[in-house]
């Protein structure tokens, strides 16, 4: 066989074996497409800019993407085929996390129709908890001598004043009250994460008069709680 001939055969099979053997562009990828809305309002009034969602394989976090809020879907090609979890964080124009949904066990096929779970999921603010203690002037130093009988607990959206929080609850509170938490906090939970809240709290007399004031501006966090002691102090003049 002459060495022209050899060579075109070498050729002609390193050709096949790159067909055969090589890699296939998306082979054993699927995509996937997601679609949202915000619960109960838009992005603007929400104060979302972005949603990202993350993709989870056996509690680690593989992949992620970003797009508009206002968009209301994403798709992600080139997602291996398998079972995935899927999280959504909806962020602000800073990158805070307020708004979160979540969807788990979605099956990815191969091939480039995109898997998606099978309605829009639903954004929904993420809450956090507030732990609450008060203390009373040095002259006052419990309920009985401050002449305090309940106080009464108000939290509000520092921005727009709407709000979130308002009950009442004896001045003597103790471990018993659902409440109250081994720290003797009383421990109040669902409250948003991340923007300021202004707490106000009445301190009110055996005729339901108020009498003392505290307040204070606060944030509480995604992960476990935030305390805070408000000392309360003589109305001068009333309490409004």
């Amino acid at each position: 066989m002459s060495t022209m001939r050899m060579t075109r055969l070498s050729l002609a099979l390193a050709a096949t074996l790159a067909v055969s053997c090589g890699p296939v562009e998306g082979a054993g990828t699927g995509a996937v497409e997601v679609s949202w809305i915000v619960g109960s309002t838009t992005c603007a009034n929400a104060g979302l800019a972005e949603v990202e969602l993350q993709l989870y394989q056996d509690g680690i976090r593989i992949l992620e993407r970003s797009a508009a809020c206002g968009d209301g879907s994403l798709m992600v090609p080139g997602v291996a085929a398998g079972t995935w979890d899927l999280r959504l964080l909806g962020l602000t124009g800073d990158g805070e996390a307020l708004y979160r949904a979540e969807y788990e066990g979605l099956k990815v096929r191969r091939g480039s129709e995109p898997s998606s779970p099978p309605d829009p999921l639903v954004l929904t603010q993420i809450k956090g908890a507030l732990e609450l203690r008060w203390s009373f002037p040095a002259e006052m130093s419990n309920c009985a001598f401050a002449g305090i009988e309940a106080v009464e607990v108000n939290i509000n959206r520092a921005a727009t004043g709407d709000l979130e929080v308002n009950r009442l609850y004896p001045c003597n509170l103790t471990l018993d009250h659902p409440d109250v938490n081994e720290n003797h906090f009383i421990e109040i939970a669902g409250l948003p994460t991340d923007l300021p809240l202004e707490v106000v709290l009445f301190g009110l007399d055996e005729e339901g008069g108020r009498v003392l004031y505290g307040d204070t501006e606060t944030t509480v966090p995604k992960v476990g709680s935030r305390q805070v002691i408000i000392p309360l102090e003589p109305c001068n003049g009333g309490c409004i």
